[in-house]
């Protein structure tokens, strides 16, 4: 089994996330003053998506959970289907899903 060379910090999403109304729009702060953008929001993969991402990127729970900064307990509870992905996670794992490479360029795995 390969070990994982990984940023151990978490993303700290409050801020991101308080600029979000329920309609999913975003103000931005910054830049022109007041300008609201849309973002968009992202369906859960279900949990054979979830786990097939992890398996296709041959990664262990741990690894996959290090390396997309939750919990273990958090994917496990994705892929037995118990809790669904939700925020920054779930739009993280719509975006591993429609870019199967995009997990290979945040970890490096050694022998």
């Amino acid at each position: 089994m390969s070990a994982i060379k990984h940023n151990a910090s978490r993303i700290n999403s409050t801020n991101v996330l308080s600029g979000i109304d329920a309609d999913g729009r975003y103000t931005v702060h910054g830049g022109k003053k007041g300008q609201v953008y849309r973002v968009l929001p992202a369906d859960p993969p279900d949990p054979e998506e979830i786990k097939e991402m992890r398996k296709k990127a041959n990664l262990s729970q741990r690894e996959f959970a290090d390396a997309i900064g939750v919990s273990v307990s958090a994917v496990s509870s994705w892929e037995k289907g118990s809790k669904t992905p939700e925020g920054l996670a779930c739009r993280y794992l719509d975006m591993l899903g429609r870019d199967g490479g995009l997990l290979g360029r945040y970890i490096e795995t050694e022998a």
